[in-house]
Parts: C-alpha cells; sequence; structure tokens
C-alpha cells in the first residue's frame, strides 16, 4: 500500500489553496507562502501535486489556476487511515503505543481519545 505523506512546501501550498474560496494561480499562492521560493519551484510543485491528484488544474486564459480535489476533512479521512494502517503494518504494537504515549502528554488529546473509543463501540 503506497502511503501518501506531503512534503512541507505540498502541505503549504494545500493549505493556503483549502483556505481559498476561489481557485488560485501560482503567483497568488507564492505570495502567501511562508518561506519564500522561485516561482518555477511552486509551479513545479503545483503540477507534480496535480499529477498525483492532490489538485485540480483549471485553464484560465493563458495560465491556470488550482483548486483542491478534496477538502481538508475528506482528505483527512482518506490518507490519515492509509498512513496510520501503513504505521501499524510496519511496527505493530509500537506504533499503537507512540500513539497513545504522544496522545497523554495534552489532557484535551486523552479526553478527544477516549470519547471517541466511547463513541465507536
Amino acid at each position: 500500500m503506497k502511503s501518501l505523506v506531503l512534503g512541507d512546501l505540498e502541505q503549504e501550498i494545500l493549505s493556503i489553496i483549502w483556505a481559498s474560496k476561489e481557485p488560485m494561480n501560482v503567483r497568488a499562492v507564492l505570495e502567501q507562502l511562508k518561506e519564500k521560493s522561485a516561482y518555477t519551484t511552486v509551479m513545479t510543485v503545483m503540477t507534480r501535486m496535480e499529477k498525483k491528484g492532490i489538485l485540480k488544474r483549471i485553464p484560465d486564459g493563458n495560465s491556470y489556476v488550482y483548486t483542491y480535489t478534496e477538502d481538508r476533512e475528506e482528505f483527512a479521512g482518506k490518507h490519515l487511515g492509509e498512513i496510520f494502517n501503513s504505521l501499524v503494518d510496519t511496527y505493530g504494537e509500537l506504533a499503537i503505543s507512540q500513539f497513545v504515549d504522544s496522545m497523554k502528554s495534552d489532557s484535551k488529546n486523552v479526553k478527544l481519545l477516549k470519547d471517541f473509543i466511547n463513541k465507536n463501540e
């Protein structure tokens, strides 16, 4: 099973596009990036994200605008499960215990986890 893990720039681009009410061109995304990148770098990453099915490219005059193919909830539901299953398949009980241990450090997370378990029993 191939898991989808986004690189830092891909994640930031996707977050910017999710926050936008309209499809965005490369320049508009570039202007909102926290760390400045070259226009061609952002264009290449967005083109690759379109080829991966993460973004949709729409013709707009002589250029393109981009939008997401899945909203944040759809994306998380689909891909986080793949990632977690891959970790459990690879590391077994260690992956689960590390997840639980990381949740223990924040009482809000512990409550969320307990509520989720109780809701799904």
